[in-house]
């Protein structure tokens, strides 16, 4: 770890667990991804009248970072709403898809890091080696980690352009006969045959057709109160 990767970690921080599909592992690996929106369990209570809340300015409490939510139309004092992902100053680690290779070196293997033809092979098609979820990756597994630079609490309608690019979605340019690239980003609903466009010119439009692809389209139009987690662009490669 270099002097300006110690300076944004807070002493005494803690490493938050995220877990990541293997196209944001992706994402993350090749810096397009600096920050990531997560539903919680601690969120369900507002998210079933998720209009009716409101959210005050976030503060520390015996280390840990509380938000506080108030309900609009009643005049109490609000619940407080501790952070599950941490606070700024603490250490993201990265938790993918993997699994233990013992041959011809041992170590790590990271379905992220594997083409199409070698998922086909036989070693991985016939479970020879077999894939583990990312929620068992341990810590001595990862190879990703980054300091966390903003946590808040926030409706997910509320994300603009730039953050749902920072949510690491695909895209593809069209730099044709442009003055300047078009960018065209993926619409994760679209299956084949369907007779949906592909691509979405609006970013936002992307982020949340894969939130819808991840959630439902029940949860996504419920607008819901997520967390957002921000890191940093350089990460802690190991």
């Amino acid at each position: 770890m270099n002097q300006s990767e110690q300076i944004l970690l807070r002493p005494n921080y803690k490493r938050i667990g995220l877990l990541f599909n293997t196209e944001m592992a992706i994402a993350n690996i090749h810096l397009t991804k600096t920050e990531t929106r997560r539903l919680h369990r601690s969120l369900n209570h507002i998210n079933q009248y998720a209009d009716d809340y409101v959210v005050g300015t976030s503060y520390i409490k015996d280390g840990e970072l509380y938000f506080p939510v108030f309900e609009k139309r009643k005049a109490d004092p609000g619940i407080a709403i501790k952070s599950p992902y941490g606070q700024v100053g603490d250490l993201m680690w990265q938790r993918e898809t993997y699994l233990f290779h013992p041959i011809p070196v041992e170590g790590y293997k990271y379905k992220s890091d594997m083409t199409k033809e070698q998922l086909e092979s036989p070693i991985f098609k016939d479970k020879i080696l077999k894939w583990k979820p990312s929620i068992h990756m341990p810590k001595a597994a990862c190879r990703y980690m980054a300091p966390i630079i903003d946590v808040q609490l926030d409706r997910l309608y509320n994300i603009d352009a730039q953050g749902a690019i920072n949510e690491g979605i695909s895209y593809i340019t069209h730099p044709a006969s442009f003055k300047k690239p078009q960018f065209n980003y993926k619409n994760y609903m679209f299956r084949k045959g369907d007779t949906v466009a592909t691509h979405f010119s609006d970013p936002v439009e992307s982020f949340l057709s894969l939130w819808e692809a991840t959630y439902g389209i029940e949860n996504t139009h419920k607008n819901p109160w997520v967390f957002v987690i921000k890191y940093a662009n350089p990460p802690i490669l190991l």
